[in-house]
């Protein structure tokens, strides 16, 4: 319920803002918003459900007693302690929420001049292409950390559940940004002309994808190990 009430009406409403910049009509904005619902909507139902099955049937029931002895209030499972650090969670939820922002609004206001001055044809700093796959699952991803940001705040703590939607999160946003990068797919070739930047090298995207991997892997590794504590 808390990624149904959380990631799907942040997705919905880019799509349904994405929609209305790019075409400026309304009834197609609104239809956008509809099927964006009922097909996101059912597919995360479909995957959060296949998520927690297997997650329940691999770690099999956390702190069950073993039967071969009379209970003891020894067997109770020792209270998880609060995470510490809330600040800085908080502050990631805030970073994630402003990169989806940033990202539509570089799309919907096409912030850069031409002539590099403010000036002139108005472009994207990333580029359009990929508005036509390539950024939703990127968008997706950071919708869904922000949703496990949001689930450890109110919780003060990690779970099995939350590290399998942190993994599943990081995943659906670190794996096709990294392809983007490595492809040299991300910034708008425009933009990197004007900006007198056309001159990245191979090597430079492909060390940003390595370390977005890296960063996304840790990201999980920490979570899973903080949820076993």
């Amino acid at each position: 319920m808390l990624l149904l009430s959380t990631v799907l009406p942040v997705v919905t409403v880019v799509a349904v803002l994405v929609e209305l910049a790019d075409s400026g009509d309304v009834g197609a904005a609104v239809g956008e918003g509809v099927t964006t619902v009922l097909t996101l909507g059912a597919q995360m139902v479909a995957w959060l459900t296949l998520f927690f099955a297997l997650a329940d049937r691999f770690r099999g029931r956390d702190g069950a007693p073993a039967r071969t002895r009379a209970w003891a209030v020894t067997d109770l499972p020792e209270p998880r302690k609060k995470e510490k650090g809330g600040v800085m969670v908080a502050l990631g939820a805030a970073w994630y929420a402003l990169l989806i922002s940033l990202t539509v609004w570089q799309h919907v206001a096409k912030p850069y001049g031409s002539d590099g001055h403010g000036g002139g044809k108005s472009v994207e700093v990333l580029d359009p292409a990929l508005w036509s796959g390539w950024i939703w699952p990127v968008l997706l991803g950071l919708a869904g950390m922000l949703a496990v940001s949001a689930a450890r705040i109110s919780l003060q703590r990690w779970t099995v559940r939350l590290a399998v939607l942190n993994a599943a999160a990081r995943a659906v946003f670190a794996l096709p940004l990294a392809w983007v990068l490595h492809r040299r797919m991300f910034f708008n070739p425009e933009f990197l002309k004007t900006a007198g930047t056309e001159a990245l090298t191979r090597q430079v995207y492909s060390g940003l994808a390595v370390i977005v991997l890296l960063l996304a892997a840790s990201a999980v590794w920490t979570g899973f190990r903080s949820a076993r504590r």
